[in-house]
């Protein structure tokens, strides 16, 4: 199971927040993990090493997939769980306005 332990919205260009996920079968945390769209395309991005070379900036993910389809499923769960997530605490935040009495 994957789940989104925290996501901060940040909406600059095709960003939209940064999350940090576990994932309890493996025993791991992921951190700056970023969710994108432009359009009707949404994608994420995992962490990345960036260097320069020959004047152009190079991106090299920290985490790679040996087969396609288990990237595609991953990063298909990945969304759905800051989805989640993000629904969460829009619900939380309005029952918790619902209470206030002013």
């Amino acid at each position: 199971m994957i789940e989104c332990i925290s996501y901060t919205p940040l909406n600059k260009s095709t960003c939209l927040g940064i999350a940090t996920l576990r994932v309890s079968k493996w025993g791991v945390t992921l951190s700056g993990i970023t969710l994108h769209q432009k359009d009707d395309q949404r994608w994420v991005n995992f962490p990345a090493r960036v260097i320069e070379e020959g004047g152009k900036v190079k991106y090299y993910p920290y985490i790679s997939f040996d087969k396609k389809e288990h990237k595609t499923k991953f990063i298909e769960l990945v969304k759905n769980a800051i989805d989640d997530y993000r629904t969460k605490i829009s619900d939380d935040n309005y029952s918790m306005e619902e209470d206030i009495p002013f």
